[in-house]
């Protein structure tokens, strides 16, 4: 509905009718994605990639000149910001991460299933299949000889036959390294591919962005790590406010206190009068 909606608008009053507004935008804004700014926005890293998760849900994402803002701010705000958005990010990060390590493990042991298989054809599923079928044909005709039907048992020796060529054209075709030794696991994205496209994979969009994702994951473990090691996960600024207020609070609480002496000092005067 909201990706329509857009459309209609951009119908009606043309594409760059925000154009002004954005010009104006903060990088702070709540309508600014805050993932674009840390440099790990998955809908642009993934876009059109098998992992592809479609258009970034935030109004403005992908405008470098917000990113640059971003990148060369340099206050105690921006630090506030960034820290509160990482920690935000990495729980998606990790959970990304762990799942494509998950996939890795699991395609490196079904080729290497695959690799065993094709090292002996013999013990391929299509193979055994064939074998089976020979050894029922086989059979077929020698019990047509038992029984004297001669044409018959010629037609079924005629078939074995073939299926010995189709056998051996199989045996070899299972054989051929670009079936199995060619093939390879990708480590940072869990696909697998084949050695000779290796120069084209590792220049692909899903290559990187994984490669990014990962380099990323690191970055922001490091930096909260810092951050919290120097006390600085919360600025400055920060720990003064709460500071004034935790003492505002104390002040208060001081003087509801000094209230309630007050309170009780005349209900013991006024205990007196009554005497």
């Amino acid at each position: 509905m909201v990706d329509q909606a857009r459309k209609l608008l951009d119908q009606l009053m043309g594409p760059n009718r925000d154009q002004g507004q954005v010009d104006r935008t903060p990088w702070w804004d709540d309508s600014v994605c805050k993932p674009f700014l840390l440099g790990c926005c998955l809908h642009v890293l993934l876009n059109q990639t098998k992992h592809d998760l479609g258009p970034c849900r935030a109004k403005l994402c992908g405008n470098q000149r917000l990113k640059d803002e971003f990148d060369r701010d340099n206050t105690p705000t921006k630090q506030r910001y960034e820290v509160r958005w990482i920690r935000d990010l990495l729980p998606g990060l990790r959970a990304r991460v762990d799942e494509t390590n998950a996939v890795v493990a699991r395609n490196k042991e079904k080729l290497a299933q695959l690799q065993g298989m094709w090292a002996n054809p013999d013990d391929a599923p299509e193979m055994k299949t064939l074998a089976k079928e020979m050894s029922e044909v086989a059979n077929q005709a020698e019990q047509a000889g038992e029984e004297g039907e001669v044409d018959k048992a010629q037609q079924l020796l005629t078939r074995l036959e073939l299926l010995k060529q189709q056998q051996a054209a199989l045996r070899v075709k299972l054989s051929a390294p670009s079936n199995h030794t060619a093939m390879r696991v990708c480590d940072v994205t869990g696909s697998i591919f084949k050695e000779a496209d290796v120069d084209n994979y590792f220049a692909g969009k899903l290559y990187t962005g994984y490669v990014t994702i990962r380099a990323k994951l690191k970055e922001f473990e490091e930096k909260l790590r810092q951050f919290e090691e120097k006390g600085k996960s919360k600025p400055e600024g920060d720990r003064d406010r709460d500071h004034d207020r935790s003492a505002g609070k104390d002040k208060d609480k001081d003087k509801d206190k000094d209230k309630d002496k007050d309170k009780d000092k005349d209900k013991d005067k006024d205990k007196d009068k009554d005497k």
